[in-house]
């Protein structure tokens, strides 16, 4: 990442600025420090050279330098004796106008220079300490440009949540995955399970199934090659057998495997073919999680105007279902699209009416939504990846109960290369990664309730003996989860 240009800093009248020679990009400033009596100070503060420029939230920060100088006023005497003799009576060191310096104390390089990535958003020590929250000093040096002291020695505010994240998953791996990581309770050992029964006893119609159940295993704890194979497998296998319900259910999982491998024209075409049997049948369950995952493919490959169509038509699904929750999951992905489509304005108020929902049901997630949606009206919230934990992986809440997988960022040759990925996009990942469980305490219902939930799934015709077809959730993990519910509101309260 580049410097930007002089104006981008809004820099004091005072300051001057040191060219760095051609083609270098370098920051190199003179700030006078005492402008009273015969002696003018500066301090000579620049990049480190060579620095990497860091992004954190909507401020950027480098590595910076401070050298003291010191310039003192020649005496007519000794001004015309240099011009006279050509002899230079100075150091070798000048400031940008001229002027000689000499050096009188030690160089430091443990300081930052941070500035806002938009000049237009204002830059303050509030906002810089939101994201390194212990720092020494803070000095101002313009409008958008600060050099502070202490900021590469502590974590910063990111980085300690994440910190408080990990210890809080380690916390909950110990204390409470007791009954979630029972052999029972492990979708994969139970797809192995019921796979192998099926095969020894020839039964090949439950042999399709629990081949469509493996491939989803796998799939939602990041084997998608793995997955693909058994997908494919069942999907041949449904064919030949003629059960239409296994073949779209396989087909339907194969391109979650497709997606999930950056096979997106394909995945989309799969996608397709099941969004068009579920209309024809009138399934609205199946139409609303292909709305939702043809929405995934499009925003994978930087297309925020067609993936909003297809959010849109899955939310107002999910209303006319009374499922709030989906509603809600809609809502900030049509708020992502707006913001990647550069309407901010629409972008906030979908994802209010996210956060309202989860306010209104009290669900665990309404408060790291919430946090999420202030950090981004701010905008503070990080534009990489790399600090967001993913929903669909193997350590994420989506992959440990299975349900549809809401991809990360499929890149392809398709994707346009100046579309941005919008802080909502992120704030998405980093909020929903097990934001129910952490935040109710790693609490779960109790071995009756349980027992009620899984009663109810082995009765339904949704349900594989694994997985909910309705959400593609793995069952006896999800029904452990306090602020979970059936897609089909068959739980008992």
């Amino acid at each position: 990442m580049p410097f930007p240009g002089l104006a981008h800093f809004g820099l004091d009248d005072t300051i001057a600025s040191e060219s760095a020679g051609a083609g270098a990009d370098r920051l190199i400033l003179w700030v006078p420090v005492d402008g009273s009596g015969p002696v003018c100070r500066w301090e000579r503060i620049g990049d480190a050279a060579g620095p990497e420029i860091e992004q954190r939230g909507a401020l950027c920060a480098t590595g910076a330098t401070m050298t003291p100088f010191e310039l003192k006023t020649c005496s007519m005497w000794e001004k015309l004796r240099s011009r006279f003799s050509g002899a230079d009576t100075s150091s070798g060191w000048r400031t940008p106008t001229g002027d000689p310096v000499e050096r009188i104390g030690a160089k430091r390089t443990d300081l930052t220079l941070i500035w806002s990535g938009d000049a237009n958003v204002g830059l303050d020590e509030h906002r810089i300490r939101q994201h390194w929250p212990d720092l020494e000093s803070c000095r101002r040096l313009g409008a958008n440009l600060f050099l502070v002291a202490g900021a590469g020695e502590h974590q910063t505010f990111y980085e300690a949540a994440k910190a408080r994240h990990e210890e809080e998953k380690l916390h909950a791996k110990e204390e409470h995955f007791s009954e979630l990581s029972r052999p029972e309770n492990n979708p994969q050992k139970q797809a192995e399970e019921k796979l192998a029964h099926a095969q020894a006893g020839g039964d090949r119609t439950e042999e399709a199934i629990a081949l469509t159940d493996m491939g989803s295993v796998l799939v939602r704890h990041g084997e998608a090659a793995e997955g693909a194979k058994h997908l494919e497998q069942a999907l041949a296998l449904a064919r030949e057998i003629g059960d239409v319900g296994i073949e779209v259910d396989a087909r339907a999982n194969l391109g979650m495997a497709e997606l999930a491998t950056g096979k997106v024209a394909e995945a989309l075409t799969k996608f397709g073919e099941v969004l068009a049997h579920a209309r024809k049948v009138g399934d609205p369950f199946l139409e609303k999680m292909m709305l939702g995952q043809t929405g995934t493919a499009h925003l994978g490959m930087r297309q925020p105007g067609q993936a909003l169509e297809y959010f849109e038509s899955a939310r107002r699904i999910a209303l006319e279902q009374g499922d709030q929750r989906d509603e809600a999951e809609n809502w900030w992905s049509i708020a992502i699209c707006h913001d990647e489509l550069g309407y901010r304005e629409e972008a906030l108020r979908a994802a209010q009416n996210c956060v309202e929902i989860y306010e209104r049901l009290g669900s665990p997630q309404a408060q790291p939504f919430a946090e999420q949606l202030e950090a981004f009206r701010r905008g503070d919230v990080a534009l990489t990846h790399g600090e967001t934990d993913d929903a669909s992986g193997p350590s994420g809440y989506a992959g440990l109960l299975g349900g549809p997988i809401v991809s990360s960022f499929v890149t392809t040759a398709e994707t346009p290369s100046a579309a941005r990925p919008s802080p909502l996009r992120m704030a998405y990942t980093a909020a929903r990664s097990m934001a129910k469980f952490v935040a109710s305490g790693f609490k779960t219902v109790s071995h009756t309730a349980h027992d009620k939930r899984l009663a109810v799934c082995n009765e339904c015709r949704h349900h594989t003996g694994v997985r909910c077809r309705l959400c593609g959730c793995f069952t006896a993990q999800k029904a452990w989860m306090p602020h979970e519910h059936c897609p089909a509101s068959k739980w008992p309260v």
